[in-house]
């Protein structure tokens, strides 16, 4: 049987079962990591797998249907979501330069502190608003903002199906929280087998390859 592994957010394989228990045993895997082989509905930790590795009909077809019925989900890792991000923030930037023009008439904020205050308390509403609605809408009907639709990946529920409305504003929700622990809820991924951050495993979300 050929199987495909995750390692550093990304799909590595086919390898056979001698070779992915070898892995293993070099310590490259551990019981976490997350495989699959055609005819599986998704990913699952090495550790469910291990007694069909190891048993004599590990080249039978698993339970479960015909090979190819079903799409892995690939989690993907630190880097490619931080790039999306990163090109999200971009496009961002430049709302709030729009929005400060657009109220102001000019693209550098006030140097009296007062005045300054004062836009902060129109502007800052209407652009918080607006992101949400950005990244709320996008991912519920696209799938992804335009960062993640540039790289190549999607928001998805743990069964692999597109975010609706309604929890696609959970995890926007989540993400705030994620915000306010000036970066760790985000580090945890590195380290989370199917690479969530803590948003992502509150609203029952994935980052996956698209």
């Amino acid at each position: 049987m050929h199987w495909y592994y995750v390692s550093q957010g990304q799909r590595q394989g086919p390898v056979e079962d001698a070779e992915l228990l070898a892995l293993e045993r070099q310590g490259s895997l551990g019981g976490g990591t997350y495989v699959w082989a055609e005819g599986m509905p998704d990913w699952v930790p090495l550790d469910q797998v291990r007694a069909r590795l190891a048993g004599p009909s590990a080249d039978a077809p698993p339970a479960g249907g015909a090979a190819g019925t079903a799409l892995p989900l690939v989690p993907v890792g630190f880097w490619v979501r931080f790039g999306a991000v990163f090109l999200d923030g971009l496009l961002i930037d430049a709302l709030a330069y729009g929005l400060r023009f657009a109220f102001t008439g000019s693209f550098s904020g006030p140097t009296d502190p007062v005045e300054a205050i004062k836009q902060a308390l129109v502007t800052f509403p209407v652009f918080f608003t607006a992101v949400a609605i950005y990244e709320i809408l996008m991912i519920s009907a696209a799938g992804g903002t335009l960062g993640k639709l540039a790289f190549r990946i999607a928001v998805v529920d743990e069964a692999g199906r597109r975010l609706d409305l309604r929890r696609s504003t959970l995890r926007y929700l989540a993400k705030l929280l994620s915000n306010l622990t000036l970066g760790v809820g985000y580090l945890i991924m590195v380290w989370h087998p199917r690479r969530q951050a803590m948003h992502d495993r509150m609203a029952g979300t994935l980052v996956v390859e698209a």
